[in-house]
């Protein structure tokens, strides 16, 4: 385990082996999303379910669903029953 320690002119140090690809110079972005801290190279675009509305994610969900083939078979109709459902 690593402990990440703040000097006391409030700069954060942390060991380049923890951050993979990190040269010296390179820049990070810090997003606190809850109680977690992310850290990602800076100019990188957030995933589209970070910076997406609920409305454009429902919006992307449907279109999926609309366009998304289903080649599956069905489902047969014993598996349905009370009894087929706990094998």
């Amino acid at each position: 385990m690593d402990i990440l320690e703040v000097s006391d002119d409030g700069v954060l140090h942390v060991p380049a082996k923890l951050l993979p690809g990190g040269q010296a110079h390179a820049r990070f972005e810090l997003d606190v999303v809850g109680d977690v801290t992310l850290l990602r190279p800076a100019g990188q675009e957030p995933p589209f379910w970070q910076r997406a509305t609920p409305a454009e994610r429902i919006a992307a969900l449907e279109h999926w669903a609309s366009t998304t083939p289903l080649n599956t078979p069905d489902v047969p109709a014993e598996s349905l029953r009370r009894e087929g459902m706990y094998d």
